[in-house]
């Protein structure tokens, strides 16, 4: 990811928008998200370096555990617990 580290006066960088570059991003984020979580599946990880990696990509993109909501969290356990959510509770 070291593309997105170019100084602001690098040709490649002034090739694009920022808007064009955080998508970019963004898209980046959520493949190597899947990418990790198939890996996790598959056994083919380190999981405790995968964890790490999966939640701090999550933190960006602002999803799972690493996104720091806790009542979007309880919402989140309730369905894969198969309950329906309380959505009129409070954080």
């Amino acid at each position: 990811m070291d593309k997105y580290k170019l100084p602001p006066n690098d040709p490649r960088f002034e090739s694009r928008s920022w808007v064009d570059w955080q998508v970019e991003m963004f898209e980046d984020l959520y493949v190597r998200r899947e990418t990790i979580k198939a890996q996790m599946a598959e056994g083919t990880a380190d999981n405790t370096k995968a964890t790490k990696a999966l939640q701090a990509i999550e933190a960006v993109l602002g999803i799972g555990s690493g996104a720091d909501d806790t009542l979007v969290d309880r919402w989140e356990k309730d369905l894969e617990e198969g309950r329906v959510p309380d959505l009129n509770a409070e954080g």
